[in-house]
C-alpha cells in the first residue's frame, strides 16, 4: 500500500520541527529513559499522509508536521512515548483477528496506565486519554457483575482487559453522526489551539467540523471529549512506500529485515534492553515490571543481556577527547582507550547453591575470560582468596579448583574484600541465587552502592530470587 500525500495548509518549518524532535528526546532521557531507549529505535516519518499520528504494522512511527505544531512540549514528549509503547509492544501486529477498535482501547488503556507512571501526564491531552479508571467508569455495571475492582483490572494483560471489554467502535460512543445518527466516527483532524475537530462518519461518509472540549471538564457541555486513540493511536496497515521526512531513521536490524521472527526477536531484546536502562537510571513502576515480564517471560535471552551489560562496561573505558582529533574530522574528537577493566566474579558457594548452579558460575567464568582478565572470589559466611585467570586455561586450571564454601550466605565480607581490591571502572558481578541473609542490612546496602559507583558496570545474574538492586543491573538466568 502506498500512502497519497495532503496538501500542506501552511509553509512547514521542518528544520524546526527536527530541532524540537531531538530536544524532545534529549528531556525523555531523564524523564523516562524506557521510552527513549526504544524510541531511539523507531523509524519516525513526518509526512502529510496522516492527520495527526499513527504506527504502521510495520513498525514505523508517522507524524503531521501541523498535528505536531499544535502539540505543547509535554503533548509531543506524549505523543512520541505513546506511539512508541504501540510499536514495541507490537500492538499492530498482536491485533490479530481481534476487532481493531476494541482492541484499540484495550492497548491504549493499558499503555496509558504505563505511560503515567513514566512522565508526566500533558494537561491538554488528559480528557482524551484511555485510562483504567475511565474504562471501568464507563463500565461500572459490566465489571461489578464480574466482580473486579479497578486494581483487578490495572494487573490484567492487554489480551485479558480485551476479553472482558463490550464492543466499542467509534472511540468514546458520545459523538453521533449529524447525518445518519451513526456512532461510528472518528478524528480526522485535531487543532488543539483552535479547539476545533474535523469527524468523519465511518457509516455514511459524512465530514464535519465541531469545537472540541480540551481540559478536565468535559462534562460542562462547552465541547465534545475525544479519545486519545482515535487522534494519536491509530494502529494502521504494513505500509511499505511512504512520501515524507525522515526524522529518524531507526534500527538497521529491525528495519531493513524481512523476517518478521527476527524483528519480533529484536523488539523483545529491545524492551529487554531498555528495561535494564531504566532499572538503572530511573524507579521501574510495578506496571512497567509486569508488562515487561509477562511479555518476555520464557523468551528474553539473558546471555544477550550478559552481553549487553559487558558492552556497557566495556564502553565506559573510552572517553572522548580533542588532544586527539577524529581521524575521519578534524573539528570532532577522537577516542582514547583505558586499559580494559577487570571482571570480579563473586560466586556465591553458600550451603544453598547446587553443583549445577556452581558449574554454571563457572562456564560463565569462563566466557569472560577469552576477553579479559578476571578475579574470581568464592564467598559463603566469608569471602575466600581472590584467583586471578589471565585467560580461559588459567580459568580450567586455577579457578575450577578454587571454589569453596558451604556455610551461610554472607554477602558483606565479599564485598569489602573487592572493593579493597578493585579498580576505578572494573566490571563486577555477583552470582548467587540471591538467597542472602544480609542482604537487606544498612551495611550491605551501603556497599552494594560503593561497588556499583566505583565500577563500570555492576551485574547480578540469579538463578533462584528477583531482587532490587539500586545502581546493579539485574539478570534472571537458566541453569543449564
Amino acid at each position: 500500500m502506498r500512502l497519497t500525500i495532503k496538501k500542506p495548509t501552511k509553509p512547514i518549518d521542518v528544520k524546526k520541527i527536527k530541532q524540537e524532535y531531538d530536544k524532545v528526546k534529549g528531556a525523555l532521557i531523564v524523564a523516562a529513559p524506557f521510552i527513549n531507549s526504544l524510541l531511539s529505535r523507531v523509524k519516525v516519518i513526518l509526512t502529510w499522509s496522516v492527520e495527526t499520528a499513527a504506527v504502521t504494522r510495520n513498525d514505523i512511527m508517522l507524524i503531521n508536521p501541523e498535528f505536531w505544531l499544535s502539540l505543547d512540549w509535554a503533548g509531543k514528549a506524549w505523543v512520541l512515548g505513546h506511539e512508541t509503547l504501540h510499536i514495541a509492544f507490537r500492538d499492530a501486529k498482536r491485533v490479530g483477528n481481534r476487532s481493531s477498535d476494541k482492541w484499540n482501547v484495550a492497548a491504549d488503556a493499558i499503555n496509558n496506565e504505563l505511560q503515567k507512571q513514566l512522565m508526566k501526564m500533558p494537561y491538554k491531552l488528559y480528557i482524551f486519554m484511555i485510562t483504567i479508571d475511565k474504562l471501568y467508569n464507563q463500565f461500572l455495571q459490566i465489571f461489578k457483575a464480574l466482580n473486579l475492582e479497578m486494581e483487578d483490572l490495572q494487573k490484567m494483560s492487554k489480551e485479558e482487559l480485551y476479553k472482558i471489554l463490550p464492543e466499542i467502535k467509534g472511540g468514546s460512543g458520545e459523538i453521533k453522526c449529524p447525518k445518519c445518527g451513526s456512532k461510528n466516527v472518528r478524528v480526522k483532524k485535531l487543532d488543539l489551539n483552535e479547539k476545533k475537530a474535523v469527524f468523519k462518519c465511518s457509516d455514511c461518509g459524512h465530514e464535519w467540523e465541531e469545537e472540541v472540549e480540551i481540559s478536565p471538564s468535559a462534562g460542562s457541555g462547552k465541547g465534545i471529549p475525544i479519545p486519545i486513540d482515535a487522534v494519536v493511536g491509530d494502529l494502521g496497515e504494513d505500509i511499505k512506500e511512504i512520501e515524507g521526512t525522515v526524522l529518524q531513521e531507526g534500527d538497521p536490524e529491525i528495519y531493513n529485515s524481512n523476517d518478521e521472527t527476527e524483528i519480533e526477536e529484536k523488539w523483545k531484546e529491545n524492551i529487554a534492553r531498555a528495561y535494564q536502562v531504566q532499572k538503572t537510571i530511573g524507579t521501574v513502576p510495578l506496571a512497567l515490571r509486569r508488562i515487561v515480564e509477562e511479555l518476555l517471560k520464557g523468551k528474553i535471552d539473558w546471555r544477550n543481556l550478559l552481553r549487553q551489560a559487558f558492552r556497557i562496561g566495556f564502553g565506559k573505558t573510552i572517553v572522548s577527547t580533542y588532544k586527539r582529533p577524529s581521524r575521519k574530522h578534524q573539528d570532532f574528537p577522537g577516542i582514547r582507550r583505558f586499559t580494559l577493566p577487570t571482571v570480579f566474579f563473586l560466586v556465591d558457594a553458600s550451603g544453598s547453591m547446587s553443583k549445577k548452579e556452581l558449574e554454571q558460575a563457572l562456564t560463565e567464568i569462563y566466557n569472560v575470560a577469552g576477553m579479559c582478565e578476571v578475579k574470581v572470589l568464592s564467598w559463603d559466611a566469608q569471602a575466600y582468596d581472590i584467583i586471578v585467570a589471565k585467560n580461559k586455561q588459567e580459568v580450567v586450571n586455577k579457578a575450577f579448583k578454587a571454589i569453596r564454601g558451604g556455610g551461610g550466605t554472607i554477602i558483606a565480607p565479599a564485598l569489602q574484600k573487592t572493593l579493597k581490591h578493585m579498580k576505578f571502572r572494573d566490571i563486577v558481578v555477583v552470582f548467587s541465587d540471591f538467597e542472602i541473609f544480609d542482604l537487606d542490612k544498612k551495611e550491605t546496602k551501603e556497599l552494594l552502592l560503593s561497588v556499583a559507583s566505583k565500577s563500570s558496570v555492576a551485574i547480578g545474574l540469579s538463578t533462584h530470587r528477583d531482587v532490587e538492586l539500586p545502581g546493579w543491573r539485574f539478570i534472571k538466568i537458566e541453569v543449564n
